[in-house]
């Protein structure tokens, strides 16, 4: 029996939700963020279009293609944003600051790690939440034009890289878990989804394996249901 089922279109992308990296997670320490400033929030987003890179690496034997052994090496973003949060893109490329709002860049910047999350809306309003938990903004340029009758935001595009994490959690569970992450999406839009975990929590705590997702529930500590 064959059943269609519509679903819902997206149409818009919500704010940005930047958060700084303290500490770069290893294979046996999750990544610290900066809980002191915390999560800052612009609303200054157009647009996100994303591309993952995939590094094949076919196998052949016995004359024939027996597996590929590749892998998805990043996450890259432009990212097209009036703005993002004050002093963030100048602290994440290494610039350094002379005075406030003053800054000099170099010819060898050093980059600093920051998680990035944002909000995909349906054209019913419900969201799909996404979290890159280890990115990196390159340099950014300058594109100003001159001011006319008719004044025209100027928008820049922001080059966002994110990196798969190489921490892998320790857990029971641990070949069921995400290992690895680039990103992370949980889909508001099901029921289920939405009554389980708390959209303000998902997008300012981030979530990229299965104990840091455990902290977004609406009550939190419980322990997450295998089948969300």
């Amino acid at each position: 029996m064959v059943k269609t089922v519509k679903q819902t279109l997206m149409t818009g992308l919500g704010d940005g939700y930047f958060q700084k990296m303290l500490t770069e997670e290893t294979e046996t320490e999750a990544p610290v963020y900066d809980e002191e400033t915390g999560t800052e929030v612009v609303p200054s987003l157009q647009s996100a279009e994303t591309e993952m890179t995939y590094e094949s690496n076919p196998l052949f034997l016995s004359n024939k293609k027996h597996s590929d052994l590749g892998k998805v090496s990043d996450l890259t973003i432009t990212l097209n944003a009036a703005y993002l949060p004050e002093g963030f893109a100048e602290w994440s490329t290494g610039a350094v600051k002379l005075a406030e709002g003053i800054y000099g860049y170099n010819s060898n910047p050093i980059r600093k790690f920051f998680r990035f999350a944002f909000p995909m809306t349906d054209e019913n309003g419900k969201e799909v939440i996404i979290n890159v938990p280890k990115c990196q903004l390159e340099p950014v340029g300058l594109n100003p034009s001159t001011e006319t009758e008719n004044k025209e935001a100027q928008v820049t595009a922001y080059n966002v890289v994110g990196n798969a994490l190489v921490y892998q959690p320790a857990i029971a569970d641990s070949d069921d878990d995400v290992n690895n992450s680039i990103y992370a999406k949980a889909d508001l839009r099901k029921p289920e989804v939405a009554a389980v975990f708390d959209r303000n929590k998902l997008l300012e705590l981030g979530f990229y394996d299965k104990a840091s997702l455990d902290l977004c529930r609406l009550t939190a500590g419980t322990a997450v249901d295998p089948q969300l």
